[in-house]
């Protein structure tokens, strides 16, 4: 996976709720496999990948497939994945002979995978519950005041991107 935008941005209780639970799933000793939910847009497969390279898996593999990757002969992209950690972006949209395969490498059932999974979905998935840990993101309307600031961390990464020295000031 390319370059992470780095952390949540915000100081309101659902952005320290979130970094927390970001952090708890990062250093979890069993390292359990993760369900990231939530609407579009909002950076689940960036808060996946902080997940990864905030654990002690970090110079291991980050592995991440979209469900178009995973059509026809694309599935057999997943025998040899060995102790990676992987990243399913879209499991709600993943055809269900698939999803059962994918759920016994979280439960650790497939012998040739000793990685950790990690998911996004824009929903919560029925048949992932008790195998992994549920983490909501939640959308900005509910996170008003981390609004500006997460406008202005945007704002500053175009500004890197365009070549310019000094981001605009924008007001609180």
């Amino acid at each position: 996976m390319g370059r992470v935008r780095r952390g949540v941005v915000g100081d309101s209780r659902y952005a320290r709720r979130l970094r927390s639970a970001i952090h708890e799933a990062a250093n979890d000793p069993q390292c359990r496999p993760v369900l990231i939910s939530g609407e579009p847009g909002l950076g689940k497969d960036n808060l996946a990948a902080l997940i990864h390279f905030g654990s002690p898996c970090r110079r291991k593999l980050l592995l991440r497939f979209n469900p178009m990757d995973l059509h026809g002969q694309g599935a057999s992209l997943l025998t040899d994945l060995g102790d990676s950690t992987v990243l399913i972006n879209g499991f709600d949209q993943i055809d269900p002979t698939l999803r059962q395969t994918l759920i016994a490498m979280a439960k650790g059932e497939v012998a040739s995978f000793q990685g950790r999974m990690l998911f996004t979905s824009e929903a919560s998935q029925p048949d992932l519950d008790g195998v992994t840990v549920l983490i909501r993101v939640p959308p900005l309307r509910v996170r008003r005041s981390d609004l500006g600031d997460w406008l202005r961390y945007h704002v500053r990464l175009q500004c890197r991107e365009l070549g310019w020295n000094q981001p605009p000031q924008l007001p609180d």
